[in-house]
């Protein structure tokens, strides 16, 4: 049994944390990343002033819960 103290308490057989087993950020993962002109960001590491994605092409890389997530918030304001 879990005991979990949040701001209500909780009490459960089963816990799923979701933490990702590739949340940690990996840098230099493809070729010419580090020469990029663009901004890259991980998921885990948003700025917490956002980043500007109004009118801009976008890529995505990763197609995992998170990814999903991603694409479907910043859709409706990204150029492509």
């Amino acid at each position: 049994m879990w005991s979990l103290p949040t701001a209500k308490r909780i009490d459960t057989q089963y816990l799923l944390a979701c933490c990702g087993m590739l949340s940690a950020p990996l840098n230099d993962r493809f070729p010419g990343q580090s020469t990029f002109k663009g901004v890259i960001t991980h998921t885990g590491l948003w700025p917490k002033g956002g980043v500007d994605l109004k009118g801009k092409r976008v890529a995505v890389v990763g197609t995992g819960a998170t990814g999903i997530q991603v694409i479907q918030t910043i859709a409706p304001e990204v150029g492509r």
